[in-house]
C-alpha cells in the first residue's frame, strides 16, 4: 500500500511540475491574457508574429503535448485529472489553430484586436500602479510597429471583408 501511494505521489508530482511549466510558458507567450489574469510579469509584452516565434510556439506546444501524454492520467488524483484535461484540451486547441487553421496568415484583425485589448487592459486596470502601467504601456507601444510589420509579411491571403475590418 505504501509503495502504491508513493508511486501515485510521484506521478502527481511529475504532473504538477509539468502543469506549472505549461502555465508559466502559456502566460509568457500570451502576455495579454497574462495581464487579464493579473499576472503582471508580462504587462509590457506582446507575442511577436514573426516566423521564428511562431515556429517556436508550435514546437513548444508539441513538446508539452508529448510530455503530457507520457503521464498516465488514470493514476492522477481527481484535481490533477481535471487539470490534466484542461491542459490537454488547451494544447490540442492551440496546436489545431496554429498548424491547421493558421489564422495569423489570413486574419491580421486578430493581431490588431490583441494589440487593442492589451492596451485597453493596461489603461483600465486600476490594480496596476500608475507608474508600472505607464512603463508597460510604453513598452507595448514600442513593439506595435514590429508586430504589424511581421503581420504584413505573414499574410498569404486576405479577403475583402478582412481587409475592410482591418
Amino acid at each position: 500500500l505504501l509503495l502504491l501511494i508513493s508511486c501515485n505521489s510521484k506521478i502527481d508530482d511529475s504532473f504538477k511540475s509539468l502543469s506549472e511549466s505549461f502555465n508559466f510558458w502559456y502566460f509568457k507567450n500570451n502576455p495579454v491574457t497574462s495581464t487579464f489574469q493579473n499576472q503582471q510579469k508580462y504587462d509590457g509584452e506582446f507575442r511577436l508574429n514573426d516566423f521564428k516565434s511562431n515556429e517556436n510556439y508550435i514546437l513548444d506546444l508539441n513538446r508539452f503535448y508529448f510530455e503530457l501524454t507520457q503521464i498516465d492520467a488514470q493514476k492522477l488524483n481527481q484535481i490533477s485529472k481535471l487539470e490534466y484535461n484542461r491542459i490537454e484540451k488547451t494544447i490540442l486547441k492551440l496546436i489545431y489553430i496554429e498548424e491547421k487553421i493558421k489564422e495569423q496568415e489570413w486574419r491580421p484583425y486578430l493581431k490588431l484586436h490583441e494589440i487593442e485589448t492589451g492596451m485597453t487592459y493596461l489603461i483600465n486596470y486600476t490594480y496596476i500602479p500608475v507608474d508600472k502601467r505607464m512603463e508597460a504601456i510604453n513598452r507595448r507601444l514600442n513593439k506595435i510597429e514590429e508586430i504589424l510589420d511581421y503581420s504584413l509579411i505573414n499574410i498569404t491571403f486576405l479577403s475583402e471583408s478582412e481587409y475592410y475590418s482591418c
